[in-house]
């Protein structure tokens, strides 16, 4: 069925930009319908294809290779049909956009592997990761939007290199809230880390930047003591955001007991915050000085 979608918002479809794009629309559902599984609906689609997944509980592991938007409408719950392997993988494409899906009961949610992806409006738990983003080149984007991750061992794992921006989204009850290595970037802007183990855990050769996000009852909030990559130094800006009731240090540069500050390699800017100390301290190591203006109070 042949159908003209015009003006895609990101609420809707998530595809960056707007205007006119004709494309096949599929329809997945438990009742009469040409697709019954997700993956048949795949691999059927063209490139630019959207599918739609009617309401039901679907039990797949879905393979994505070409660009494509996938939006689940209504009440719609994927659980993984093989354990150890993700329950939607994005491989090695550019321009795919995912939305409104529930998934449970998954080894991992959502793997994207070298690909240009957008993802939103999706509620995961998941045993080893609700969304593991890989990437190995620095064009690449990612965009996580208004996911609600809890219960998981890591929320969100990012690797590699390129841009993923988390938006709008809630880390609940997960070990750790996120975890980041390689040299990319990432952005968390308006999220909530809450109740979770450690929020954010990091190499110090990664860029982080936190915007109007909240970290919240945890153990430790932010941790970069993980070595870096050899001949890169990584940074940390935090804009308008908190973190609030530690039980450790509120944010961590060094994971040597010598408390040296010439161990910390990364970066550190900000304005506007309200960090309030773990019951440990502040900051570790006790000597490093954030810059002026780094606080609300400032």
């Amino acid at each position: 069925m042949k159908r003209c979608i015009v003006g895609w918002t990101m609420a809707a479809l998530l595809l960056a930009g707007s205007g006119s794009v004709c494309a096949d629309v599929l329809i997945v559902s438990h009742a009469e319908s040409e697709f019954t599984s997700i993956q048949a609906a795949v691999d059927q689609a063209a490139p630019g294809d959207t599918i739609v997944v009617r309401s039901g509980l679907y039990t797949e592991n879905v393979l994505i290779e070409k660009p494509l938007t996938l939006v689940g409408s209504g009440d719609v719950t994927l659980v993984p049909g093989m354990e150890q392997q993700a329950v939607l993988h994005v491989y090695e494409v550019e321009g795919v956009a995912i939305s409104g899906f529930e998934i449970r009961a998954a080894f991992v949610g959502i793997r994207v592997y070298q690909s240009r992806c957008d993802i939103g409006n999706c509620i995961i738990q998941a045993s080893d990761a609700g969304i593991s983003v890989s990437l190995t080149d620095s064009v690449l984007q990612v965009g996580l939007y208004g996911n609600d991750i809890h219960g998981s061992g890591v929320g969100i794992r990012i690797v590699g290199n390129g841009q993923v921006t988390i938006a709008d989204g809630s880390l609940e009850d997960n070990v750790t809230g996120v975890v980041i290595g390689g040299i990319g970037e990432t952005i968390l802007a308006n999220c909530r880390v809450t109740d979770c183990f450690e929020g954010i855990v990091a190499a110090q050769s990664t860029h982080i930047v936190l915007a109007s996000t909240s970290i919240h009852g945890i153990e430790s909030g932010i941790r970069m003591d993980q070595p870096p990559l050899a001949g890169f130094a990584g940074s940390l800006t935090l804009i308008d955001s908190s973190i609030i009731g530690c039980q450790k240090w509120a944010m961590t540069f060094s994971s040597s007991s010598a408390n040296d500050v010439s161990e910390v390699v990364v970066s550190i800017r900000g304005v506007g915050n309200s960090i309030i100390s773990g019951d440990a301290g502040l900051v570790y190591p006790t000597d490093l000085a954030l810059p002026d203006g780094f606080f609300a109070t400032d």
